[in-house]
């Protein structure tokens, strides 16, 4: 679906795109969804990153920002303009504006794993990971229960009448009928005692179960299976009445119903391709189903048909994603496949044909795209992802890990049944012969007619005969569990538990590499030119420019969450991050060039010396015709430099004399320059040369004084890295200008007069 972009002023503070830092690129829609409630006719939805807003049942959502952390929102409850949420570890936030700013209200609360809140007439009460909380003052003091529930690990909560019910995570069900002042286990007929869910219907109380059962009692008291035609095996995450009906959300089977008591439970969810439904709840005619990962999707015939309902929810998780020009391939961990256009300001959900909304792969060209998903096996689409269709013939297993193509040959790793390939552009696949000992293929990489093959817990493999045969490839690694293999030229890259490792072709030795002397623990890695870019879990994401031997930490902007993909573009580098969909940092943020100045004055005569001075973080090189009466003694380096420049040959015309070349790097904006030869005026020999000038330290008054032997209109004084120092004008043959700080170092003196100026180095 298309971004639609909508400024809701009244609910949202919506901040610009401010660089140099990193921006988020509008999507891919969804999130992992663990939370929602409804107060009139806004929406929220906890994410596993943060709170949505929906006001006025538009499901165009903002995230909540007004002092709402970047955490789990696990719980939220609503009463008028007053919402409490609670997370997965910063307590409960309350905001009295429906979400337009927040504060914390802990005090007391000393388990701040809120798992549900539930407000009743007289009392809020907060079950945590540690016991159940209430207070009188709307969350502004908060006291432990004690007696038989206190400690308990509270999953759940429900009333009917004058009945509390309390679900369990290993005790089961607690009773209260005195408004929580007392509480009982109440567990007859409960088989499993770990209580996912707690819902009513009627005066009918339900209990859902992490074993994936569903018990029911009219009282609380004894307790009646009641899991007729629900699938085994998946937790009943949510349960409960919403309209006329009895809804069950499970963890992998999806959403059923029941007419109520005794009788069976009917999958509704046929519509709906993710099936891990974490919570539900009603809006109007709306049943609305809170996913793992897929976001929020909605039904308006109780059921039977579900749709999307995600527009500027930018929370998913990117599993896996191509970049090339301004477009985008992403595939999702619960929401599908997405490709943007127009570098990631807007997406199309792609998935006609591919049933599986868990994405772990993609690989492909211009022609022919895969995507290997979890559960569904492989998938190819010839159009751009607009329909897709199985590619499994000879594929045991349906979980796909990773895939590569290797000249004609393509190359599947599976996460139980080793790696298969084909030699008909995946029409048919076969396993590779043996070779490989580990069956769990975690990565794949084709470089240089070689195929190399990360896994579980064996180490990297590697072919070079298409994948006849195999070899080890482990000396030196300290973790054989491979979590992602990359390369370019002749360097290899593997990322496991124990850091990130390097290998130098045809070397049979890997090393490991250091962030200032800390292990790398890189999740996926990405190159750009000669550089080489980490993902990591925890430490943002780490630029190297010198192939791993030293990283910079490039996170300004970017949450702080694990990086889990990275693509690059000519202009712009892609981060997949988890919860919180992509985010993009223009290559000229992390790359530059500059000469200073833009036009290199040399004297007339022959053999005078003039400077270039390179502003670089990156690897350089002088392009364009440079002729015979001017060398240069560099014209490639990395980073700062200053190049001499000779004049080889006098300016024996009248006019000045140029060249045009160009500084240029794979990775950073080309930057134009001038080489400029003073000529000679007609009748007066070489009077019009740039005046001689003469730069001389006068500590005592704190000064340069600079003098010429001809008029000087502007000096302009810079540090060597091209951090504006000063400047003075003047008409006379003196100037003066106050002395930098010893910390500026070498320092570039550009001297302008009429129709001349001279640039010097010079070192305090």
């Amino acid at each position: 679906m298309q971004r639609i972009p909508v400024f809701l002023a009244m609910f949202f503070i919506i901040s610009a795109r401010v660089f140099p830092q990193w921006t988020p690129a509008n999507g891919p829609d969804g999130g992992n969804i663990l939370s929602q409630a409804v107060s009139g006719h806004t929406l929220y939805a906890g994410s596993a990153r943060g709170m949505w807003i929906s006001p006025d049942s538009t499901f165009l959502w903002a995230r909540a920002s007004g002092g709402f952390p970047d955490s789990a929102v696990t719980a939220i409850a609503t009463a008028g303009p007053t919402i409490w949420a609670g997370t997965g570890g910063s307590g409960i936030y309350r905001s009295t504006d429906r979400g337009i700013s927040w504060i914390q209200v802990n005090n007391g609360l000393i388990n701040l794993s809120v798992q549900v809140i539930l407000q009743t007439p007289s009392c809020l009460f907060a079950g945590t990971a540690g016991g159940l909380f209430t207070s009188n003052d709307e969350g502004d003091h908060w006291n432990a229960k004690t007696g038989n529930i206190s400690g308990k690990n509270i999953t759940s909560m429900t009333a009917a009448g004058s009945v509390m019910a309390a679900g369990t995570a290993g005790d089961g069900v607690f009773l209260s009928t005195n408004n929580g002042s007392t509480w009982h286990a109440a567990n007859t007929g409960i088989t499993d005692p770990f209580i996912q869910s707690l819902g009513t219907f009627g005066s009918f109380f339900f209990a859902g179960t992490s074993g994936g059962k569903v018990f029911s009692s009219s009282s609380g008291n004894d307790w009646q299976n009641s899991s007729a035609g629900l699938p085994p095996g998946f937790p009943v995450n949510a349960v409960g009445q919403t309209g006329t009906a009895l809804f069950a959300a499970t963890g992998g089977g999806g959403i059923f119903s029941s007419a109520g008591p005794g009788s069976s439970w009917t999958r509704v969810s046929g519509g709906m391709a993710n099936p891990f439904v974490n919570t539900f709840a009603a809006s109007g005619k709306d049943l609305l189903a809170g996913t793992g990962g897929g976001g929020i999707c909605r039904s308006g015939d109780s059921g039977d048909s579900w749709i999307p309902a995600n527009t500027g929810m930018t929370g998913s998780t990117v599993t896996a994603m191509i970049a090339k020009g301004t477009q985008i391939l992403a595939g999702t961990a619960g929401a599908g496949f997405f490709i943007s256009n127009d570098n990631g300001y807007s997406w199309f959900s792609r998935n006609n044909g591919l049933p599986a909304r868990f994405l772990t792969a993609l690989s492909g060209s211009d022609t022919r795209l895969f995507a290997g998903t979890a559960g569904s096996g492989l998938y190819v689409s010839d159009n751009q992802g607009i329909s897709w269709t199985t590619s499994c013939n000879g594929i045991t297993d349906p979980y796909i890990s990773s895939v590569c193509a290797s000249g004609s040959r393509l190359f599947a790793g599976t996460s139980g049944s080793g790696l298969f390939l084909s030699a008909d552009t995946g029409l048919t696949w076969s396993p590779v012969p043996a070779g490989i000992s580990d069956p769990v293929i975690t990565s794949l990489l084709s470089l240089n007619q070689n195929v190399y093959a990360g896994t579980r817990a064996s180490g990297v493999f590697a072919s070079s005969d298409s994948g006849s045969t195999w070899h080890s490839l482990n000396m030196g690694l300290q973790d054989l569990a491979i979590t992602v293999i990359a390369g370019q030229g002749h360097t290899l890259f593997a990322a496991t538990p124990a850091g990130l490792f390097r290998l130098l072709l045809p070397g049979i030795s890997w090393t490991q590499l250091l962030d200032a002397g800390n292990p790398v623990h890189a999740i996926t890695i990405a190159f750009i030119g000669t550089a080489v870019v980490a993902g990591t879990r925890q430490q943002g994401v780490l630029l190297s420019r010198d192939n791993g031997d030293t990283w910079q930490a490039v996170n300004t902007g970017i949450p702080a969450s694990p990086i889990r993909f990275l693509a690059t573009t000519g202009a712009n580098l892609f981060a997949g991050v988890e919860d919180h969909g992509v985010w993009l940092r223009p290559m000229s943020d992390l790359f530059s060039n500059q000469v200073l100045p833009d036009t290199v004055v040399l004297k007339q005569s022959l053999g005078y010396t003039g400077y270039l001075q390179i502003r670089s973080n990156v690897d350089w090189s002088v392009q364009g015709n440079i002729p015979d009466w001017f060398s240069m003694e560099r014209t490639s380096g990395t980073g700062n430099d200053s190049i001499p420049v000779h004049v080889l040959k006098a300016n024996l015309g009248y006019l000045a004399r140029n060249s045009s070349l160009f500084l240029f790097s794979s990775v950073a904006a080309t930057v134009p320059f001038t080489v400029e030869q003073s000529g000679k005026f007609a009748g007066t020999g070489d009077a019009d040369e740039m005046a001689d000038i003469r730069v001389t330290t006068r500590r005592d008054m704190g000064i340069l004084e600079i003098t010429a032997t001809k008029e000087i209109e502007h000096v302009t004084l810079v540090s060597l890295s091209g951090v504006f120092l000063g400047d003075v004008t003047v008409n006379a043959m003196t100037a003066r200008i106050a002395i930098p700080p010893a910390s500026a170092g070498i320092l570039i003196l550009k001297v302008t007069g009429n129709g001349w100026t001279v640039t010097r180095k010079y070192e305090p």
